[in-house]
């Protein structure tokens, strides 16, 4: 899958910086990638409606979700995390490695 997303900003003229790492699965972790790019950290979360709606919501990495809040904003039901399954059939991807990249495959 890494592979596609590569192509896909390679066929958009998009330019990047690959850096490869493990899942991240702390905001520790996270942090520390964010530092060796120079950028901010983020989390990126893949949340679900009753209704079965998907959002993938990037939160500045030192906000704390508050899925009522979140879900009164958007106009939405409740909002819960994804499932594992949902997020690999969905974005191609599993927990600790979830990245708008994902959202090719939308």
């Amino acid at each position: 899958m890494k592979q596609e997303i590569y192509n896909t900003l390679d066929r958009l003229g998009i330019d990047y910086t690959r850096l490869e790492h493990p899942p991240i699965m702390t905001m520790e972790e996270g942090m520390t990638i964010a530092q060796k790019l120079g950028v901010s950290s983020c989390k990126n979360l893949f949340l679900v409606n009753k209704q079965k709606e998907y959002f993938l919501l990037l939160l500045s990495g030192n906000k704390k979700l508050s899925a009522k809040s979140i879900a009164k904003q958007i106009g939405s039901s409740h909002l819960s995390f994804a499932s594992d399954e949902d997020m690999e059939t969905l974005l191609f991807t599993t927990p600790g490695a979830v990245s708008i990249l994902g959202l090719i495959y939308d």
